[in-house]
């Protein structure tokens, strides 16, 4: 089970705004979800905001976004994207990936 209340709470040193990023031009769509890429301007890392698409702004996105939060949080593998953080934006919230260059689609295209 996850525990994803604790995994957000233990986060505060990874917990960021939206000022601290510069948003860059690639956006992609996926079911429940947007991808936009940015850059933290901390240490200058190309990474992926992750965030509900604006029809998906209820309390199921809110879990959905807890659940996969958490569950991200706890993974260490090379073939799972990393997580770096989250990020708020009033009641918008991004999950804070490092960045793909390409689908694993495009990949095997």
């Amino acid at each position: 089970m996850i525990h994803t209340k604790n995994v957000l709470e233990n986060m505060n040193e990874h917990i960021f705004s939206l000022q601290d990023f510069e948003l860059l031009e690639i956006e992609k769509r996926g079911g429940m979800s947007k991808v936009r890429q940015a850059r933290l301007l901390l240490t200058n890392e190309t990474c992926a905001l992750k965030y509900a698409a604006a029809d998906e702004q209820g309390d199921q996105a809110i879990e959905s976004f807890k659940r996969e939060a958490g569950a991200l949080g706890d993974m260490d593998h090379p073939n799972i994207v990393r997580m770096l953080g989250i990020a708020v934006d009033g009641l918008q919230r991004f999950i804070v990936l490092e960045w793909l260059s390409e689908t694993l689609v495009e990949r095997i295209l």
